[in-house]
């Protein structure tokens, strides 16, 4: 996958984003974790 994914999400879209999103937070990186978490992407 070469970026987020954007809505409308699909069964397939959202297969692919858990993995990244789990193997992100659990690296413990705040630099990478962090952008996920901002205002902006709330």
């Amino acid at each position: 996958m070469a970026g987020p994914t954007l809505p409308p999400f699909t069964d397939e879209t959202d297969a692919q984003k858990v993995p990244l999103t789990e193997n992100t937070w659990n690296g413990r990186e705040a630099e990478r974790v962090a952008p996920a978490y901002t205002e902006h992407n709330l």
